[in-house]
Formats: structure tokens, sequence, C-alpha cells
């Protein structure tokens, strides 16, 4: 798994939130604390899940005001798994932002048991290399 705190909250969280570059993933799930709480969770077919590009208009509309909200998660997919490694059944990214600070880590689910860790090392490569094309840390 890999951990990355953001250096730059605000920058990043405008790149998030007002730019495409998180639009191909999907979403699994958006909770939101404010002055409610709020949750998107996925409940639909197991292959059909919305992506960024469809709600990121609405977590903006909710986020946006006068104060920041006290707490953000996001669970984004790859959609395209298997591109990234063959045995890869699920790749995850998660974002979560809490007391002004803002962290994501990654989590995979394998196809197939498999003691080694090529789909951990094959997405977090990826991750990586996502994180330095879009400039965000």
């Amino acid at each position: 798994m890999l951990s990355l705190q953001i250096q730059n909250v605000k920058e990043f969280m405008g790149k998030l939130l007002k730019e495409d570059i998180f639009d191909h993933f999907e979403v699994r799930k958006v909770e939101i604390v404010s002055f409610m709480h709020f949750e998107i969770n996925h409940i639909a077919a197991k292959e059909d899940f919305t992506t960024w590009a469809v709600l990121r208009e609405y977590v903006f509309n909710i986020i946006k005001g006068a104060e920041a909200p006290t707490l953000i998660k996001i669970v984004f997919s790859k959609n395209d798994a298997e591109n990234i490694h063959e045995n890869a059944a699920a790749l995850f990214l998660n974002f979560h932002y809490e007391a002004g600070e803002a962290y994501v880590t990654t989590g995979t689910a394998q196809k197939v048991f498999a003691m080694d860790k090529s789909v951990d090392h094959a997405w977090e490569d990826w991750v990586n290399a996502f994180f330095s094309k879009n400039k965000l840390l």
C-alpha cells in the first residue's frame, strides 16, 4: 500500500474539484462532513460505477461555501484494472481530507490469490507516475 501526503492541499483540491484530471476514475463512495453529513454510495450493478466526471460538480457544490468541510473521503477505482496488471480485480485510490491535511492511499484486489506483491507494485508505480505527470504532490 502506498500512502502519500498532499503537500499543497488547496492546490490539490482545486485540481480535484475544478479540473478533469480525475474524471476517468470510477467512484465507489464519497463522504463529506460540513454543516451536514453527506454520503454518496454506489448501489448500481457491479460493473456500472459512476465516474468522477459525473459526480465532480455535485461534490463541488456540497463543499463550496464560507467554511471548509471538516472531513472528505473519496474512494476512486480504476476502471481498466487489468491494463495495469493481469491479476488486478480492482485498484483503489483513497482520498482522505481532515483537519487541513490530505492523504492518498492505494489498495488492490486480486482476481486470483497470489503471495507476491506484483499487483500492488504495478498500481503504486502507476499512481506515482499519474501524480508526477499531473503535478499533484
